[in-house]
């Protein structure tokens, strides 16, 4: 084989495992060169696999309470651990986007006068959180957290910095300690709330252990400046242990909802074995509430941001967007398309209407043929006679889906020698009363003689009755009276 030849090949070999390593992993360019005489001067260069970058374990603001003038803009820096080799992506979102906007690099800016809150997350669900307070264009007060300055007789507060976690044992007590800014506020009055029992808080901020789990502590100045506290209570209870719980995560991160109207957040747990209490929390209860077991309610028309918190301190976040439209229905769904039922039975039908969160999901069921089968206001049908109909489910908009239901049993063909057949069944003297309900079904009634058999009371196609003798466990005799 010639060198030209010997070249082409080894540029064949270097590409089939540029190939193969790219299916592994990222790398950078793989080349071979020769020189011009042809001779062999082959220069391979393989950039190393690069590792594969780590999600981060912190997440650090450069301000957790921020004071802006209307239009004036201030930059949000988000400082990760570890700092080398970790995935830096991040997520900025403001739970009301008409006091402020936040660009997707973290740069603030007010827009009208107001308290609210940025919210920033990390792609494994690692949150921050920083208190905005947008204050008048031409105010004179100091934009700074520990300004001391002065516009009259009233300082506001602009914002309230404490521990942003905190372990307290079970039984145990924690002080928390906020700090005003600026600290020549008049009125540096904070009150207390508190997501759920699992603690108690004092007026001084003494918090008690009460259970084991996590609680949301929010400390909230007299003029709405706000900051939270996670507050996590230790104990020595095994069934509840949280060490393994890694992740969480949300089907959705940001959902639309109607006035009034109710989404269900429905947190993943990772690994799914795992065993942890989950909180949950709104950023703003006028505009979203949401109950301990994740169902939201539409309260007001605005954006609130339902925190999703487990007890070791994994996070997960959705933003809901509360509109002052419903969510209309834009399809029904039968879960069964076609369903058999017995003479005499019955049968639940059940319904989906998409979307999930639409607003007026009430349903009205209907039969085509009712001397078929009939149907319930809430969609359960009984068999009449043998024969199939159709059930149409209609929402209030007109949407409407059909479920085809097909009547068995109650059709007497011919009775003799000892055996009735029954929609294609034969029924034989000495057959069990087992074997009769599985073919036929729970009878409509049952009946007792003074001999001492029991009477199995089928109805038939036409509404006419059989009755079916059952002595010792056993088929003994048919009677069809005219």
């Amino acid at each position: 084989m010639n060198k030209g030849r010997k070249n082409h090949l080894l540029k064949a070999i270097v590409s089939c495992f540029v190939i193969i390593t790219m299916l592994m992993g990222n790398i950078s360019v793989v080349s071979a060169s020769t020189n011009k005489t042809g001779s062999k001067n082959t220069n391979l260069k393989v950039a190393k696999v690069l590792a594969k970058k780590k999600n981060p374990t912190d997440i650090k603001l450069n301000y957790s309470d921020l004071t802006l003038k209307v239009g004036e803009s201030k930059q949000l820096k988000v400082t990760l651990s570890p700092k080398k080799n970790v995935n830096t992506k991040v997520k900025y979102v403001s739970d009301d986007s008409d006091l402020i906007s936040v660009s997707s690099s973290g740069v603030v800016k007010g827009l009208s006068e107001g308290t609210c809150h940025i919210v920033v997350s990390t792609v494994n669900g690692l949150i921050a959180e920083c208190a905005v307070n947008v204050i008048s264009a031409d105010s004179t007060t100091s934009n700074d957290s520990n300004s001391s300055g002065t516009t009259g007789s009233d300082v506001s507060v602009t914002g309230i910095t404490m521990s942003s976690t905190a372990t307290v044992p079970l039984g145990g007590t924690y002080v928390l300690t906020p700090t005003i800014s600026p600290s020549n506020a008049t009125n540096k009055t904070i009150t207390y709330s508190l997501s759920n029992d699992y603690i108690s808080i004092t007026s001084n901020g003494v918090i008690t252990g009460l259970k084991y789990g996590q609680t949301i502590v929010i400390a909230k100045s007299n003029n709405g400046i706000t900051a939270i506290c996670v507050v996590t209570v230790s104990g020595t209870a095994t069934s509840t242990t949280t060490t393994d719980l890694t992740s969480i995560y949300l089907s959705s991160s940001e959902v639309s909802i109607g006035l009034y109207a109710q989404y269900a957040i429905k947190p993943v747990l990772y690994p799914s074995t795992a065993i942890t209490n989950i909180t949950y929390i709104s950023s703003d209860k006028n505009v979203a509430s949401v109950d301990s077991n994740g169902v939201v309610t539409g309260l007001s028309k605005g954006t609130a941001i339902i925190y999703v918190l487990s007890s070791n301190q994994k996070s997960a976040s959705c933003i809901i967007h509360v509109t002052d439209q419903n969510q209309e229905v834009t399809n029904i769904q039968f879960a069964q398309a076609n369903v058999t039922v017995n003479v005499n039975n019955t049968v639940q039908l059940t319904t989906y209407s998409i979307p999930s969160n639409a607003t007026n999901t009430s349903i009205s069921y209907i039969s085509t043929d009712p001397t078929v089968a009939t149907v319930s206001s809430s969609g359960l049908v009984t068999g009449i006679k043998a024969g199939t109909t159709k059930i149409i489910a209609s929402t209030s908009n007109g949407k409407y889906a059909e479920c085809t239901v097909t009547v068995s049993g109650g059709n007497i063909s011919s009775v003799s020698n000892g055996t009735i057949i029954i929609n294609g069944y034969p029924i034989s003297m000495g057959d069990t009363a087992d074997t009769l309900i599985t073919k036929l079904g729970t009878p409509v009634q049952t009946d007792s003689s003074s001999y001492g058999f029991q009477y199995f009371i089928y109805r038939n196609s036409t509404n006419g009755i059989i009755l079916i003798a059952i002595y010792n466990g056993k088929v003994a005799g048919f009677v069809q009276p005219s």
